[in-house]
């Protein structure tokens, strides 16, 4: 039925993956907005931990990203999903006009 998951919440995950310029835009029906969104995205992913709370790294580099209007050369750096969190790490917007550096978190439970 359509109630069953794969999981237990006890179960230890120990997941990992690479990724090799996937256009972000194949994604557009999962994002929560209706700008356009482009990119090629590389980098690996690693999710461990126990399934009711994993633990997700993300190390990725997006080539040509574009924002609706807003395009850039590059950007890069980690992502990490713990504890209902995004964290930002070690952020880098390479752009015609600059460099930009950022890191920081944001709230996200499901």
């Amino acid at each position: 039925t359509g109630n069953e998951s794969i999981f237990s919440e006890s179960d230890s995950l120990y997941l990992n993956g690479e990724f090799d310029k996937f256009e972000l835009s194949y994604l557009k029906r999962y994002f929560p907005w209706e700008q356009k969104t482009t990119g090629l995205l590389s980098g690996t992913i690693n999710v461990f931990g126990k399934a009711s709370s994993p633990r997700i790294e993300l190390k990725s580099l997006i080539e040509a990203p574009s924002f609706d209007k807003i395009t850039a050369k590059s950007i890069s750096g980690d992502v990490i999903y713990k504890n209902d969190r995004l964290y930002f790490k070690g952020i880098k917007l390479l752009t015609m006009a600059g460099e930009y550096a950022g890191t920081g978190s944001i709230p996200a439970g499901w």
